[in-house]
């Protein structure tokens, strides 16, 4: 415990030296050759993740802009301000990306109007590689469209009065002191998430008595390593590790977790949502504090006692923020479209339940699904050609699949990218039968029966026996048989 004479420096005990050697780093996935970032308007901490991911040079001088490879820039723009991709003097071959705030989706939609090449969020900085280099695709809006699916106090001074431990107040002045020392620690934020409800069934007595054993238990352990321990408000702590020394977080996390469910006021077993944050050099003490709320409040949001990482927090944050972008994209291209509003999510649904019959399930029924929603985008992505031409459709579909690729990853925006080609090898790139990814046979039948059966002209709509018979005019030539026939089942009832 830190007291008011002491030094960060110096509440970091002797144990320490005893502890083990921190282990080497582990070695790379594979070799990223360095790539330059102009970034624009992007925010310190943003900055910063990307410096620490360790393949970015960094710069947000725009003067020289010519040599970047990729452009970044922020949705943090002034209001009524449009940014287009022509104000950057590059070429066609750079991409220029919108880094996406929690809240800037309508801005980051705007940017992809503008002939952007993709959206990541703050948070998802490492996606922006993907964008150089395809290999480094991730499945991030993949996971959050699952979520997304299953769904549908201190006392004055510096110490806490019942637990001793160095209170909120001194821990903020403390990380700040070990950040200026140029230390880079790791901070665990605990949360006892139903001390509260303890607190109703029992008296205050026995729950200040359970906050001190804890509050012990938990400064044991963390003293092992020479860490600091805190007491945040009743029903947060906090600890830092200053030195790098606890190496398997995860580990660590779990045995405190053990710890606090050992105990059971009124017969309510303890919770313990646990988050960790790794503070880069370069790291602002209000970052890592934002951080670290994010990490515990992710944790907070499972069943039972959980860990979280602050980047997987992040990312978490990135996707949901991504996917939100996704969904406007498509309903703006439901709008540019001749059929009934809602063409993009009924396209979806049906796709999902043509895949469910032939077997698809879990996570590549999640990824078709997510395709089919977004298989329009590409006419709000970039430069609309004329209406109907099929280079202008073979186009957007192409653009969406380099849309889709960073953040929903290559199953997605194969589907997506292919979703044109033929059956019998008529279509624009020659693909044929079971070489057409089956995401994609199964999107290109689900967009033309609604299409058919929802049109906004005056045409009118099509009977499900019209289509149903369309289906088999097409089923070997347009379409794959199996999937026409998966179709005119459900149509059929």
């Amino acid at each position: 415990m830190t007291t008011a004479t002491e030094t960060p420096q110096e509440a970091i005990t002797e144990e320490a030296t005893e502890a083990p050697e921190p282990a080497p780093a582990p070695a790379p996935e594979r070799d990223r050759p360095r790539k330059t970032v102009i970034g624009v308007g992007l925010t310190d901490s943003t900055l910063n993740r990307m410096r620490d991911c360790g393949f970015f040079d960094v710069s947000d001088d725009l003067e020289s802009i010519g040599s970047a490879e990729v452009v970044a820039v922020s949705t943090r723009v002034p209001p009524g301000k449009t940014i287009r991709r022509k104000d950057f003097e590059v070429g066609d071959e750079v991409p220029v990306v919108a880094v996406c705030h929690a809240g800037g989706e309508e801005v980051a939609v705007a940017m992809m109007r503008e002939g952007f090449s993709g959206v990541v969020a703050e948070g998802n900085e490492r996606a922006i590689y993907s964008f150089v280099d395809p290999e480094d695709s991730e499945e991030t809006m993949v996971e959050t469209f699952i979520e997304n699916e299953e769904a549908n106090g201190g006392s004055g001074g510096r110490t806490d009065p019942v637990t001793g431990l160095a209170n909120s107040s001194a821990f903020e002045s403390d990380l700040a002191e070990f950040l200026e020392a140029g230390a880079t620690p790791v901070l665990f934020t605990l949360r006892l998430r139903n001390l509260d409800t303890a607190r109703q069934r029992t008296d205050p007595l026995t729950v200040s008595g359970l906050r001190r054993r804890l509050a012990d238990a938990y400064e044991n352990s963390a003293r092992r390593y020479g860490a600091n321990t805190y007491a945040l408000d009743r029903n947060t702590f906090a600890i830092v590790d200053a030195r790098q020394v606890v190496m398997d977080l995860r580990g660590f996390a779990g045995s405190l977790m053990r710890v606090t469910e050992a105990y059971a006021p009124a017969g309510i077993p303890m919770i313990l949502a646990v988050g960790s944050v790794r503070c880069g050099e370069t790291f602002s003490l209000e970052a890592i504090l934002q951080q670290a709320d994010q990490a515990v409040a992710a944790a907070s949001n499972a069943p039972a006692s959980a860990f979280v990482d602050g980047d997987d927090a992040a990312m978490l944050l990135a996707s949901v923020t991504e996917l939100r972008v996704a969904a406007q994209l498509a309903a703006q291209a439901d709008e540019m479209l001749p059929y009934a509003e809602g063409h993009s999510e009924r396209v979806a649904e049906l796709a999902a339940r043509i895949a469910e019959s032939l077997g698809l399930k879990g996570r590549d029924l999640a990824s078709l699904k997510l395709a089919a929603l977004l298989h329009d985008v590409g006419r709000t992505v970039g430069p609309v050609e004329g209406a109907e031409a099929p280079d202008a459709l073979q186009s957007s579909a192409e653009r969406a699949g380099r849309y889709a690729l960073p953040s929903a990853g290559p199953s997605v925006a194969e589907a997506v990218s292919r979703q044109l080609e033929r059956w019998d090898g008529e279509g624009p790139e020659g693909v044929s039968a079971d070489d057409i990814p089956l995401g994609a046979r199964i999107i290109a039948v689900a967009d033309s029966v609604d299409a058919w059966m929802r049109p906004a002209s005056e045409e009118g709509p099509m009977s499900a026996t019209a289509v149903v018979d369309k289906l088999g005019e097409e089923s070997g030539s347009r379409f794959d048989p199996a999937v026409a026939k998966a179709a005119a089942s459900l149509l059929q009832g």
